[in-house]
Order: C-alpha cells, then structure tokens, then sequence
C-alpha cells in the first residue's frame, strides 16, 4: 500500500499529527503498540488529571465519584518498604475510589503536580518529594 504519510508512534504528537493528516485528505499510516491511542497524556496522564483538577474545584463532587467519571509502562522506585507501605502511580491513581488521609507524591514534574493538586484539593495531606 501507498500512503501519504506513516506515523510511528501514537502519542499526542502522533494523536495531532494524524488528525492534521485526516483534515488534509492524506492517506496516513500509524503504527502504535502498548496503551491505545494518544498513549499516557491522553488516556492515564494530562487529560484525566486536568478533568480531576476541575471535579475537585466543584464542591459537590467527591473523591470517588470524580475518580468514577473520568476513568506496564510504570516504574515504581526502589525505595524500602514502598510495597510494604503501599503506593499508586500514574495509572494507579486514576483508578483508586479511595481518597487517602495522606500520601507522597515522588517527583514534580507536571504529572506530579497535577496529582498533588488534585488529592490536596479533595482534602488529603499532600507532600512532594
């Protein structure tokens, strides 16, 4: 087959550029694998912390039910007892329907903050290492 272009990778940039393509009239290929299209910003990072981040702004929504309407690639680090005490990634996080009294967020990268802002603001005690 004969296409316009090829895309590797279904990232957001790939999730753009496909779209971009389609209103063009190109006849594009994409070649994904693991999580579906639009990958980690898109299904389990940006987009689903942003949405969490405005439930928690609107007073009548709760942890559970905001966690409910918005819903491996993760490393967890190696620090002792983490098992032991229990923990939540990325991906974890979006799932988890119980809001913790308290919890440590490993990084400030804009995933990290957003996640901090989202438990501080549904009222756990939010610390960032």
């Amino acid at each position: 087959m004969k296409y316009d272009l090829i895309i590797l990778g279904g990232g957001s940039g790939g999730f753009a550029s496909a779209i971009q393509a389609n209103e063009l009239g190109l006849k594009t290929l994409m070649i994904n694998s693991r999580l579906p299209i639009g990958r980690t910003c898109v299904n389990v990072g940006c987009v689903p912390s942003k949405a969490l981040i405005h439930f928690a702004k609107i007073k009548n929504f709760d942890f559970a039910t905001a966690i409910e309407n918005e819903l491996n690639l993760v490393n967890v680090p190696p620090i002792e007892g983490i098992k032991e005490v229990g923990y939540l990634t990325h991906i974890s996080a979006l799932e988890n329907k119980n809001l913790p009294q308290s919890l440590a967020i490993i990084g400030a990268d804009p995933m990290g903050l957003e996640f901090s802002q989202i438990y501080s603001r549904f009222g756990s005690k939010v610390i960032i290492l």
